[in-house]
């Protein structure tokens, strides 16, 4: 248990705070473009979607970024740790801090004065967020490079907008009332990111 608590601490000082910062930063500055106070449920449900979801992707899809350099993947593989460790290590943190802000940010609407239905909103819009993450998580365990896990989440977001074309993997239910979609797609996103896991113990 140290050891992993170590490997986590040093993969967030090292590699994955500028990400957790940027999310953070993102989240704030959301609030310039949209107001969070005094909405109903449906208004709210639709500010959560169109911008907590991101986080899955500026959270998920970087976590192979230290392998991207071949030297650090080899001496990685030196190590006592075996990769798939090191992956859910990384993993566990990741999906944390995802749990953290979702629930922040329907505080923060909360307290805005807007409706909230606090525990199926805090479902749906953590399901959401892991499994368009998970979308970029595979991309980038495939592709070794994070840029294209950053880029297919850009793109299934975009094909979403206005459209619902996926049926229980469409994004933005929950603005159309609808979240019979949370537990289909926590299954999907585990099976993303189970595959992104096994992709790269093949490779090595």
């Amino acid at each position: 248990m140290e050891r992993n608590i170590k490997l986590g601490a040093d993969f967030v000082r090292f590699q994955y705070l500028p990400h957790i910062l940027l999310t953070v930063v993102f989240c704030l500055v959301s609030g310039c473009f949209v107001g969070f106070r005094n909405l109903d449920a449906q208004q709210s449900a639709t500010v959560l979607e169109r911008y907590v979801v991101f986080i899955g992707a500026m959270l998920l899809a970087p976590q192979f970024m230290p392998e991207q350099d071949k030297e650090i993947w080899q001496l990685e593989q030196t190590r006592k740790t075996s990769m798939w460790q090191l992956y859910m290590i990384r993993l566990v943190l990741g999906v944390a801090c995802i749990i953290v802000i979702v629930t922040s940010f329907l505080h923060v609407l909360e307290n805005s004065g807007s409706q909230v239905f606090f525990g199926k909103m805090w479902c749906g819009a953590v399901c959401e967020t892991l499994f368009f993450g998970a979308i970029g998580y595979f991309v980038s365990a495939v592709t070794n490079q994070a840029i294209m896990g950053y880029m297919a989440c850009a793109v299934y977001y975009m094909i979403n907008v206005g459209k619902d074309i996926f049926g229980k993997l469409a994004l933005f239910q929950m603005s159309r009332n609808k979240y019979g979609f949370a537990g289909f797609m926590l299954v999907v996103a585990a099976v993303l990111i189970v595959a992104g896991v096994l992709i790269r113990e093949r490779n090595r």
